[in-house]
Formats: structure tokens, C-alpha cells, sequence
């Protein structure tokens, strides 16, 4: 769930006295659209990813969070059309701050202790053509016993209502990512 976003006027991005661009939390852009609908209309909202040219726009959804703009991002989400459920979105964003999260590989329980955790903001793009922006993606410690087998890396897809397609899990399978 994306709660926060940066944004870009008809001068570029909008950045803070010490240079870095200013972060705008979805309900203050929200109470924004209410009360200020000039100053509202004068932005356009991105993503926060910390190479400008990553950064994809997007659009505040009533419900509190933001949600990608762009149709190839909506698209490679497989189901999701114009919002996910505010659970699958809280479900991202609560695991995304988790260090640790318990897997259930072959009816054992394995700890993943992530050293890094990205929720939505990392694109794969496959040899076919097909490209994906998992719920998250993680890399976990070299002391996990799948470490080896699996390159460290993990895409986690959160179910909530609509399962992957067929598709995006050949895809994921087919080119090593677990």
C-alpha cells in the first residue's frame, strides 16, 4: 500500500530546503482535493522510488493510499484493475516492515530474514516480454537454507481475492524467482 508520494508541479519535483523532494502523505493530499482543489490540480503525484527516472505516477484513491496511474504498471499487476482491497493493501504494507517472515516450504516452517524488503517498487522484466511488479520482492540472509537454491530472492504475492494468474506464476517459475 502506498501511503505516501512525491510530486511534480509545472516546475519539476517539488523538493524540501535541503534539496531532497518532498513526501506527501495520502491524507494530507486527500483533505488537499477537499479544501484546496487549485493547489490539487496543480500536481501530479509519484511514486517515491529514489532514482527520478523509476518513479511512475500516481493517483490518491479515496480508501487512503495511492495507486499507480500508469496502464503497462496497472496491467502488470495481473487482476488488479483500478484498486486493490484496502486488506491486500494493509496486508503489503504490514509485511513490508516485518524483518523476519515465517514460510511453510514442504510442511516445515522456514524463517526469511530479509535485508532487504521493497513493497511495489521493484519492476521484473522477463526474456519473454512480460513484465511485473510483485506485492514484494526480498532478499534474504545467507543463513537461510534456501539461500542457495533460490539466489537469495524472493517475489511475494499477496491473495487476498484474486489469486495470479496462470501466467505471471509460469513466468516468475520459469525465470528462477521464486
Amino acid at each position: 500500500m502506498k501511503i505516501w508520494a512525491c510530486a511534480k508541479n509545472f516546475n519539476g519535483f517539488i523538493n524540501r530546503e535541503d534539496g531532497r523532494y518532498k513526501l506527501y502523505f495520502i491524507w494530507q493530499v486527500l483533505k488537499m482535493r477537499r479544501l484546496n482543489p487549485s493547489e490539487f490540480s496543480s500536481l501530479t503525484f509519484f511514486s517515491t522510488h529514489s532514482r527520478e527516472n523509476l518513479r511512475r505516477e500516481m493517483v490518491a484513491v479515496k480508501n487512503g493510499y495511492f495507486r499507480y496511474k500508469s496502464t503497462e504498471v496497472e496491467n502488470a499487476r495481473s487482476g488488479d484493475s483500478d484498486g486493490e482491497s484496502l486488506a491486500h493493501a494493509c496486508l503489503i504494507a504490514i509485511l513490508s516492515q516485518l524483518k523476519t517472515i515465517n514460510f511453510v516450504v514442504d510442511n516445515e516452517i522456514v524463517p526469511f530474514t530479509f535485508t532487504r524488503l521493497e513493497a511495489e517498487e521493484t519492476r521484473l522484466k522477463f526474456g519473454n516480454g512480460n513484465g511485473y511488479i510483485p506485492d514484494l520482492y526480498g532478499e534474504f540472509t545467507a543463513d537461510n537454507p534456501f539461500y542457495k537454491k533460490w539466489g537469495g530472492k524472493v517475489a511475494i504475492e499477496v491473495c487476498f481475492a484474486n489469486p495470479c494468474s496462470p501466467q505471471k506464476v509460469a513466468d516468475f517459475r520459469d525465470h528462477g524467482i521464486p
